[in-house]
C-alpha cells in the first residue's frame, strides 16, 4: 500500500471515522452495524498505519530541496502571465481559501515533482492549461485548528 501523506492534524479523519461508526451502531440490525463498523476501523487503521508525518520546514538535500513535494509552496503562472501561490497538503487538509490544495488534485498532481523553470500541464475538468513554475519553497504551512464539523 502506498503512504498516505499528512501534516501532523490528522484529528479531522479521525473524526470523521467516529461520526460514520457512531451512526453505523445506530443501524436497526446488530450484524449491519457490526460489519460496518468493523469495516470502518480496518479502514481507519490501515489509514493511521500508513500515514507518514511530513515537516515542511525540516531541511531538505538534492531534488527534495528544489522540486514540489507534499508540504511545497509553489508559486506558478499561467499563460495569461497571471501568477498563483498554492501550498500542496493532504486531502484532509484542503482550504481553497487559503490556497492549501490536495497533492491528489489535477493542480496539486500538475505541480509535483517540478522545479523552478519548469513547464507543467494541468489537466482539470474545464480544460487543459500550460503553467509556469516560478518559485518552489518549503515554509510552514498554517493551518486552522481543528473545529468538530457540523
Amino acid at each position: 500500500m502506498s503512504a498516505i501523506f499528512c501534516s501532523p492534524r490528522i484529528a479531522r479523519p479521525w473524526w470523521r471515522g467516529l461520526r460514520a461508526m457512531a451512526i453505523a451502531v445506530k443501524t436497526p440490525t446488530i450484524s449491519t452495524a457490526s460489519d460496518d463498523c468493523g469495516r470502518l476501523i480496518r479502514f481507519l487503521t490501515k489509514r493511521i498505519d500508513a500515514a507518514e508525518v511530513v515537516d515542511p520546514e525540516a531541511p531538505r538535500t538534492g531534488q527534495r530541496a528544489t522540486r514540489a513535494f507534499f508540504g511545497a509552496t509553489v508559486r506558478y503562472a499561467n499563460a495569461a502571465g497571471a501568477e498563483r501561490v498554492a501550498s500542496i497538503v493532504g486531502t484532509d487538509e484542503i482550504d481553497l481559501d487559503r490556497n492549501h490544495i490536495s497533492w491528489a488534485s489535477p493542480l496539486g498532481r500538475a505541480l509535483m515533482r517540478a522545479s523552478e523553470g519548469d513547464e507543467v500541464v494541468l489537466r482539470a475538468p474545464g480544460g487543459t492549461e500550460t503553467l509556469i513554475v516560478l518559485e518552489v519553497r518549503y515554509d510552514r504551512i498554517s493551518v486552522q485548528p481543528f473545529r468538530e464539523p457540523p
